[in-house]
């Protein structure tokens, strides 16, 4: 049986990963407080969930080395910054068990993710006063791909794997 803290959690997490995809398609922005809620939520619930110290110092292990990763990639313009924050506080909450599924999944779905903005792009946008901006700015020749639509889902679909999801840690 999962806790009510694991469960409280699991609710936090699924919040902020479904809260930071829409901001991110309709505004090309995730909030920092997303990101500051998933650390200060990991903070809170984890203990109470019954990870132990060291379950939580693998988990702050691994999300500090991404955390470095990104932001050399965001140093160079690869990545954005929210993106890069949103990534290093989803590796907090799945933890270095599930990471490299959590990335090869995130890849796997923005690379989706890309091919099909890249596709619609060549398609004349005569209708775009009845799409809403985003999906305009999206599909346009110029729009950058909002790329929480892919962290989002591949963090989600790691999270059933991951500690949160077992009743003894």
């Amino acid at each position: 049986m999962i806790t009510i803290p694991a469960l409280v959690g699991i609710v936090v997490f699924g919040t902020a990963m479904v809260w930071a995809a829409v901001s991110d398609a309709a505004t090309r922005t995730i909030p920092n407080c997303i990101s500051i809620l998933m650390l200060a939520g990991y903070c809170l619930l984890a203990p109470l969930a019954g990870f132990s110290l060291r379950d939580m110092g693998a988990s702050a292990g691994a999300a500090g080395l991404v955390g470095i990763v990104l932001v050399v990639f965001f140093a160079r313009g690869w990545i954005g910054g929210g993106d890069a924050k949103l990534i290093t506080a989803t590796t907090l909450w799945l933890g270095p068990d599930q990471l490299l599924n959590f990335l090869l999944w995130t890849s796997v779905v923005g690379g989706l993710l890309a091919v099909a903005a890249l596709a619609f792009r060549g398609v004349p946008m005569n209708t775009a006063g009845a799409m809403p901006v985003w999906v305009s700015r999206t599909l346009g020749r110029s729009g950058g791909i909002p790329f929480a639509l892919a962290i989002a889902p591949a963090g989600l679909a790691r999270l059933y794997f991951s500690s949160w999801m077992i009743p003894v840690h």
